[in-house]
């Protein structure tokens, strides 16, 4: 149950800075540094390299974390052996 709690609480509040960073055009670590620091965003304009690399990672992150969740799951909690 606690896990399914701070689960359901994590993805709201991914979900709400996710909506924030989009309703204002903050992109960048650096765009959002600057917006907590009250100073004037400063402009990116990322390459497709730059891009793919970003979804490359993000897509391997993404498997990682959530093999290792399902690993950890089926061993722990179900009591699987594999």
């Amino acid at each position: 149950m606690a896990i399914a709690a701070l689960t359901t609480v994590g993805l709201t509040l991914a979900g709400y800075l996710i909506y924030l960073s989009q309703h204002l055009q903050l992109k960048t670590f650096r765009q959002i540094n600057a917006y907590l620091n009250h100073q004037p965003a400063p402009k990116t304009t990322p390459t497709r390299t730059h891009q793919a690399i970003i979804l490359t990672l993000s897509a391997l992150t993404g498997l990682l974390i959530g093999g290792g969740l399902t690993w950890w799951i089926a061993t722990t909690v179900l009591h699987w052996s594999l």
